[in-house]
């Protein structure tokens, strides 16, 4: 039996161990390595592009006609570049699977195109298809997100008109073919950032947020079924020009909160979704995320449960961890090897902890953060 001493002595130990300054739980991210492309990548998208289970890199680039394809052995190592045809100067990626037949496919947008190219997955090369999004003279895209906007189960597009203040609706048949919706294109006004599609009130039909950067403000529009999106509200941020917007549950309640970055601006807002598509400020916002970003990425970056974000500003990567209330804290804060202005969070070496990938345009190649 254990004399009142020792008893004592176990206390005191136990004391010291769980009373310890504490240590940052999950990942953190070192050795930023710049894995080649083609000229000047503009954007990336990850996604299991040849079906072998590992995740692949596709980058937009912007200074050619092109997007390369690099191809990941699933533990974080990657091959040479692969060169796909689009169009001039692509600048906007997303991947789904459009034709039905279990391969993930490219859809690519450039700045001055009135198109969308679909990029369809075969099983020996990719397929390239053209899609009208807007006709006339004057194209000036900034948008481009994919879902399921009239509920047949087939992926569709919108792509953005940033002068003519509207998103166009694209309906798809599954065999990779697209047609206008009825209602063409929806009027948003005040110059259309990048878009995001959701689910914001509960209905299981996605709607669509809109950042306005001439107009201070965030446009929602609700599907009332069959594509049709009507305005339901304008949301103010605090902060001018809201810049790109991210849908997401930062609050663990089940419903689906935005997160808005701005234009010249390092502050980030969070918008609370009641699960009506009512939306409320979270306490502390608009915050001050450290850095200026033109995109962020969503994602459980420290293993916590809670949602996280890594902001690219110019040659820096600033991480922010959620509390799960909607508010944020500044965590690590990473040199970069070039300047970037987008992040894209994946499992790159499958060991359940989330990488990061960032363009690296000025050194024709994109940035690869492992997690530790």
């Amino acid at each position: 039996m254990l004399s009142r001493s020792m008893l004592s002595l176990i206390v005191a130990a136990l004391a010291i161990l769980f009373c310890a300054a504490p240590v940052e739980v999950g990942s953190r991210f070192e050795n930023v390595t710049v894995v080649p492309t083609g000229a000047q990548p503009a954007f990336v998208v990850t996604a299991d592009l040849n079906g072998d289970g590992a995740t692949d890199i596709a980058a937009a680039n912007g200074g050619a006609n092109d997007v390369s394809i690099i191809y990941g052995d699933g533990f974080g190592r990657f091959s040479r570049p692969t060169h796909v045809a689009a169009l001039p100067s692509p600048h906007l990626l997303a991947t789904a699977d459009a034709d039905d037949n279990g391969r993930l496919d490219l859809f690519v947008t450039a700045h001055d195109s009135n198109e969308v190219v679909v990029l369809l997955n075969g099983e020996k090369a990719f397929i390239r298809r053209a899609v009208t999004a807007f006709s006339g003279p004057g194209a000036h895209n900034h948008g481009l997100a994919l879902g399921d906007l009239n509920g047949d189960g087939k992926v569709d597009i919108t792509a953005g008109h940033q002068d003519r203040g509207s998103i166009a609706l694209l309906l798809g048949d599954g065999r990779g073919l697209f047609r206008s919706a009825p209602q063409h294109a929806v009027t948003t006004g005040a110059a259309p950032y990048p878009h995001a599609l959701a689910d914001l009130n509960g209905d299981k039909r996605l709607d669509l947020a809109v950042p306005a950067v001439r107009g201070d403000s965030v446009g929602l529009f609700l599907n009332a079924g069959g594509s049709r999106l009507t305005p339901a509200a304008t949301l103010r941020t605090g902060v001018a020009r809201p810049f790109f917007v991210a849908a997401a549950d930062f609050t663990g309640d089940g419903h689906v909160d935005l997160a808005v970055n701005h234009d010249d601006s390092s502050k980030i807002a969070i918008l609370v979704n009641n699960g009506k598509g009512s939306f409320r400020p979270a306490a502390g916002s608009p915050f001050d995320g450290g850095e200026r970003s033109w995109n962020f990425a969503v994602s459980d970056l420290n293993r916590d449960g809670k949602l996280d974000l890594a902001l690219a500003g110019g040659r820096y990567l600033q991480l922010l961890h959620g509390d799960g209330r909607g508010g944020f804290v500044r965590g690590q804060r990473l040199p970069l090897a070039a300047d970037a202005w987008q992040v894209i969070a994946a499992d790159l070496n499958g060991d359940r902890s989330t990488d990061l990938v960032l363009p690296a345009g000025s050194s024709n190649g994109v940035q690869v953060l492992l997690s530790r």
